[in-house]
């Protein structure tokens, strides 16, 4: 799940651009969450024990950093600029079959 999350990022950033402090705040935002989940990684054994809550952070900051990605595709579905039929398609489509059913 984590290795997806770094391709989404690199498939992201190699087509659009955004430089303004609010994007750069949530791509901090989402390194965080990724290594929140990273850090959280515990051995097949720990997830029977209840008490342990590295499984419940993992879930939890995997869970908003999905909740992250699906916005920045329904954000490039609203605002995108260039070629807008395109990009409508392909956020549609990358909305439908990959976030919603990842995020699920």
């Amino acid at each position: 799940m984590t290795r997806a999350c770094w391709q989404t990022e690199t498939f992201y950033r190699a087509r659009f651009l955004t430089i303004d402090y609010c994007h750069r705040s949530v791509e901090v935002l989402r390194y965080i969450l990724i290594a929140t989940a990273i850090f959280n990684i515990t051995s097949f054994e720990d997830y029977y024990h209840a008490q342990n809550g590295n499984i419940l952070f993992y879930t939890l900051a995997m869970m908003l950093e999905q909740m992250m990605q699906l916005a920045l595709r329904v954000e490039l579905y609203y605002k995108g600029l260039g070629d807008v039929e395109t990009i409508k398609n392909n956020s549609l489509h990358m909305i439908k079959y990959r976030k919603v059913s990842q995020f699920c």
